[in-house]
């Protein structure tokens, strides 16, 4: 898939850095975030291959191996550039489908699932990139909180979660427009930049208060050349 166009990269000039290592966000669990319908939206830069199922953008966290178990998932695939996406219940449990998110690349990545009627799609970069039918709604007991880049070594721009599945244009308009996006049914909504971070907290500009507390990340300031890290000051290797 290509690239994310020059215009759409400039629309953001922040992102969020996880080392891989020991970083991660987590949101509490709230009601708004107990939905049996779902969207999940991530852009995202990947910086390894990791031999784990870690969550990028969903509840649970894959830890200490298997799948993450939460009620919605976007995870990493194991040693793959290929993201997973699941809805957790024990009939759907090793049900998933995913796109594509390459090393070094900006990739807009967005699952739905919708459950009037069972159907799951994941898009890259606004195209279509696989589709299910026939899964079951998330099990109740799956409902946790949400994490983000779970030990993985990714950068994020931004994440939004909505309480519906959106429609492929309403997905190619949030590619396009990513500070205006659809509000529809907007739940969660962090996005990278010094304005929307309070110590080690990572304001939701959703309106409803769904923050993330970040441990160990740090916003990266897109500057070519070189991504610089706030605070403290380092270099990472620049954007190929």
């Amino acid at each position: 898939m290509p690239l994310a166009p020059i215009a759409i990269l400039r629309a953001f000039k922040y992102a969020m850095y996880f080392n891989g290592s020991n970083a991660y966000a987590v949101v509490p669990l709230s009601s708004s975030l107990e939905v049996s319908s779902v969207t999940l939206e991530v852009m995202l830069y990947r910086l390894g291959i990791v031999n784990n199922n870690n969550t990028i953008l969903g509840m649970g966290t894959a830890a200490g191996g298997g799948l993450p178990g939460g009620a919605y998932a976007i995870f990493n695939g194991y040693g793959v550039t290929l993201t997973q996406f699941q809805v957790y219940n024990t009939s759907n449990q090793y049900k998933v489908i995913g796109f594509n998110a390459p090393l070094n690349t900006w990739t807009h990545g967005a699952c739905t699932y919708d459950s009037s009627t069972g159907n799951a799609y994941c898009y890259q970069n606004g195209s279509l990139s696989q589709s299910a039918t026939g899964w079951a709604p998330p099990e109740s007991s799956s409902y946790k909180n949400i994490y983000i880049s779970y030990y993985l070594p990714f950068m994020i721009a931004y994440v939004r979660v909505y309480n519906r599945a959106l429609s492929q244009s309403e997905i190619q308009w949030n590619y396009n427009n990513p500070d205006s996006p659809i509000t529809d049914g907007l739940v969660l909504w962090l996005k990278a930049d010094p304005a929307y971070i309070q110590g080690n907290t990572w304001l939701d500009l959703s309106g409803n208060g769904n923050n993330a507390t970040l441990y160990n990340a740090q916003l990266v300031q897109l500057i070519n050349p070189p991504i610089q890290l706030l605070p403290p000051i380092a270099i990472l290797p620049p954007i190929a």
